[in-house]
């Protein structure tokens, strides 16, 4: 893992040539007043975060499915969140 790079959210007022430079060494945090304010990424690396957040819908999709299966359901149904974690937990759903 990178080490953190934080910078005080006025760099990108007065040094936003070296700020975005910066990006190819990964994300920026950007504190206002010492506290974290926002995150800057380059359009590759959101577009990486994009990627895998589509990625891990696709898995959760087919656990669902499989889950649905399992349970003896003939019918793939979206699930909601509570319900699947009760199941992770071994709790009886009612169908």
């Amino acid at each position: 893992m990178l080490t953190p790079q934080i910078l005080p959210i006025t760099d990108m007022r007065y040094r936003h040539t070296e700020v975005l430079d910066k990006l190819a060494n990964g994300p920026i945090f950007l504190t206002r007043h010492g506290a974290g304010e926002a995150v800057l990424l380059s359009n590759e690396q959101w577009g990486k975060l994009m990627a895998h957040l589509e990625n891990q819908a696709d898995i959760i999709d087919a656990l669902e499915a499989k889950l649905e299966l399992a349970t003896g359901q003939d019918t793939v149904e979206k699930i909601n969140i509570d319900e699947l974690k009760a199941l992770s937990r071994g709790e009886y759903l009612p169908a």
